[in-house]
C-alpha cells in the first residue's frame, strides 16, 4: 500500500479552494484545508500569508501545497523555494512579480508553479472534461467573469479592480445568467474574448 499523500489547500474557505479540497479528498489525498479565519473542519490549519511564520510549519506536514490566494507578497512561494517542498498557485501573477520572486532566491530547494489558474489552468481541465463527455461537439466556448461580490479581501478586490479599469472604453452589454445572479451589466472585451461583470 502506498503512503497517504497529504495536501494543504490555502484559501479553502473560498469557493475555489473548497472545491479543490473536495476533489483532492475524492482522489484519495489527506486534505488539510487552510485559511486566515478559524475553522472547525478536521485537519484545518490557520495560515495568514502576511505572516510567513504561519506557513513554515505546513512545509513539514504535507507533500503538496495548493493556493487559491493571489498574495502579492508571495511569502508562501518564497518560503517553499528557500526551504523545499512543492507549491501550486491557481491564481494569476504579473511577470514583474514572478521575476522579483525568482531574483530573491539564490538557490531554489523547492518547486513553485505560478499562474496555474482558472485561465488557462482549471478552465482547461473543465474544458477537457466537457469534451470528454460530449465528443460530438465541434466547438467549445469559454467565458470568464469577475463578479465584485465574489471577491474577498484586499487581494481579491485588486484582481477585479485591474480587470475593470484597464485599457479604454469597452462596449457594455446585458448578460442574462441563471439565478442567483440574474441579469448583469457587463463590459465586453472582444479581442481577448472576456466578459467582465460590473454589477452585483
Amino acid at each position: 500500500m502506498s503512503p497517504e499523500r497529504r495536501v494543504c489547500v490555502i484559501g479553502a474557505q473560498g469557493t475555489l479552494g473548497n472545491a479543490l479540497a473536495k476533489r483532492f479528498e475524492v482522489a484519495g489525498w489527506r486534505v488539510h484545508p487552510a485559511g486566515r479565519r478559524p475553522d472547525q473542519r478536521e485537519g484545518f490549519i490557520q495560515v495568514d500569508l502576511d505572516r510567513a511564520e504561519t506557513v513554515e510549519p505546513v512545509l513539514e506536514q504535507v507533500d503538496l501545497i495548493v493556493s487559491t490566494v493571489c498574495h502579492t507578497g508571495l511569502n508562501a512561494e518564497r518560503l517553499v523555494l528557500e526551504r523545499g517542498g512543492i507549491l501550486v498557485n491557481c491564481t494569476h501573477f504579473h511577470r514583474q512579480e514572478m521575476a522579483a520572486l525568482a531574483s530573491s532566491v539564490r538557490k531554489a530547494k523547492g518547486t513553485v508553479l505560478l499562474n496555474a489558474g482558472l485561465v488557462p489552468g482549471i478552465s482547461n481541465l473543465a474544458a477537457a472534461e466537457l469534451l470528454r463527455k460530449h465528443p460530438q461537439a465541434d466547438c467549445l466556448e469559454v467565458a470568464l467573469t469577475f463578479l465584485n461580490k465574489g471577491t474577498v479581501g484586499r487581494e481579491g478586490g485588486g484582481v477585479v479592480y485591474g480587470g475593470l479599469t484597464s485599457p479604454g472604453r469597452r462596449p457594455v452589454m446585458k448578460l442574462p445568467l441563471p439565478e442567483p445572479f440574474g441579469e448583469l451589466t457587463c463590459i465586453e472585451a472582444p479581442r481577448e474574448r472576456r466578459i467582465l461583470a460590473l454589477e452585483e
